[in-house]
């Protein structure tokens, strides 16, 4: 991961609507994806495209990682997307996120006319690339779309048009115990989780599709995914903020236990022993001392 600033909280805002842009830029989302894809109506799209690029040029981001949704690849409005956007000089864009990929082939098409942009409008730092697997060609891609470019990223889990695509009856009042609707996501999120780490990017879980006052199920979630070993969530609602951020953050049990671990390991090597009986009576080697550093790379948050 070349960007180090924490994605615990993913927050989406469309680009169609100021006031939602504003709260986003001031709210305590760790990031932002303004979206030009399906939260803009199709005649309200070329005013959020340069909505968009004006916020991201006048508004104080306060340091936050900005990606914009853009429109599916090979469309009009994809390349209208991208003309706008990169063009538009501004220091707060730093990702295009691809919605619906579906194959390697989208990758080349948008690296390629993103650089040909970039290359027009004097841009020298390249835009990264988040990818949303949220289709079925894209699922079963995903070994090839994590390599597929330098500038990706992350990977995002788009569970509601991946859960249309698979016929999955996870929304509104459809049939099944909150945990038998818990599985219909395991397998993708497991897909998500290991192509990302096995390409060193960053990994998002989807948004919850619960109803936005339901912040068991959300809590719920949240933890699911940090348990599994997510970087973060999307989120749709600011009111989502700081449940999400809490479920991702290191708890004090876990930093107290991080930093004994590598206090223990040093003691041992220094000794010349290459693991240790560790305080808690577990045996500390060096797969412990790698989790123990993963685990407090998340105090930067």
């Amino acid at each position: 991961m070349s960007d180090d600033r924490p994605r615990r909280s993913e927050l989406v805002a469309p680009g169609s609507e100021r006031k939602f842009l504003v709260s986003a830029a001031a709210s305590s989302a760790d990031s932002i994806c303004i979206d030009l894809e399906d939260g803009v109506a199709p005649n309200a799209k070329s005013d959020a495209r340069e909505l968009t690029a004006e916020v991201l040029r006048t508004l104080d981001w306060q340091g936050k990682r900005c990606g914009v949704r853009v429109n599916q690849v090979g469309s009009d409005a994809f390349y209208d997307d991208l003309d706008v956007l990169v063009q538009a000089p501004s220091s707060s864009l730093d990702a295009i996120v691809l919605p619906k990929v579906n194959s390697v082939a989208d990758v080349y098409v948008a690296e390629s006319y993103l650089g040909r942009v970039e290359r027009s409008a004097g841009r020298l730092i390249p835009l990264k690339i988040d990818l949303m697997i949220e289709t079925v060609p894209g699922l079963l891609a995903i070994e090839k779309l994590r390599s597929a470019s330098v500038r990706v990223e992350s990977l995002l889990l788009g569970s509601g048009d991946l859960a249309i695509e698979t016929g999955a009856r996870v929304f509104g009042r459809s049939p099944g115990t909150e945990e038998e609707k818990d599985r219909q996501k395991s397998h993708s999120r497991h897909r998500v989780l290991l192509a990302a780490r096995s390409a060193g990017l960053v990994a998002m879980d989807g948004p919850s599709f619960s109803a936005l006052s339901d912040t068991e199920w959300l809590a719920r979630e949240v933890r699911q995914a940090s348990l599994m070993g997510f970087d973060g969530k999307w989120i749709l609602h600011p009111s989502h903020i700081r449940i999400v951020n809490d479920g991702f953050a290191l708890t004090p049990e876990e930093e107290s236990w991080a930093l004994q671990v590598l206090a223990d390991y040093k003691a041992s090597a220094e000794r010349g022993v290459g693991a240790a009986r560790g305080a808690d009576d577990r045996v500390i080697d060096h797969a412990s001392v790698a989790l123990a550093q993963r685990l407090l790379r998340r105090r930067k948050a």
